[in-house]
């Protein structure tokens, strides 16, 4: 049970990892699939984050990750799951929500992180730059990932701290 758990989720966050994540991805592509059910999903990163450890030290690094995590959990957590893909970058599954309303619950998570006052280690800037995709019909998991991921980069060189969608 406890390996279990540990292959199930990230060991610094507390969300779902990597590999859960992505089975859960699946599973809600073939119930859209199987049902015409929508789902939307989000990938957002941290932006700045080599800057937070190179000023702060990992420790608050890591803090900072926790913090993101619990954040985008309490935020979306009861809407769907939150999974850490790795370093500084999370996604979020959104089954049963349109592309609207999984925009709606990013941009309350950027807000969020963006108000650092509550950090235990004090005032550290943290915004985050998110991409958000809606599932087409007859299209892949990977694929709506694909799309969030490139609306997560508009979202970047856009300026960051926003959320970017994609229709």
């Amino acid at each position: 049970a406890i390996a279990e758990r540990q292959a199930s989720t990230d060991e610094l966050t507390g969300t779902a990892s990597r590999r859960m994540f992505l089975a859960r991805l699946e599973a809600a592509g073939e119930a859209a699939k199987a049902n015409g059910t929508a789902f939307s999903v989000a990938l957002f990163d941290v932006d700045h984050f080599k800057s937070v450890n190179d000023r702060f030290g990992h420790d608050v690094g890591d803090a900072v990750l926790r913090h993101v995590g619990a954040l985008a959990t309490a935020i979306v957590g009861r809407h769907g799951l939150v999974g850490r893909l790795g370093g500084e970058e999370f996604a979020v599954l959104m089954p049963g929500r349109s592309l609207d309303q999984a925009a709606g619950l990013c941009e309350a998570l950027r807000k969020a992180c963006s108000d650092t006052d509550d950090m235990p280690e004090g005032v550290v800037p943290v915004t985050i730059s998110v991409g958000v995709a809606a599932m087409a019909r007859g299209c892949a998991p990977a694929d709506a990932l694909k799309a969030a991921d490139a609306a997560m980069y508009l979202a970047k060189t856009g300026g960051r701290d926003r959320v970017q969608i994609v229709r």
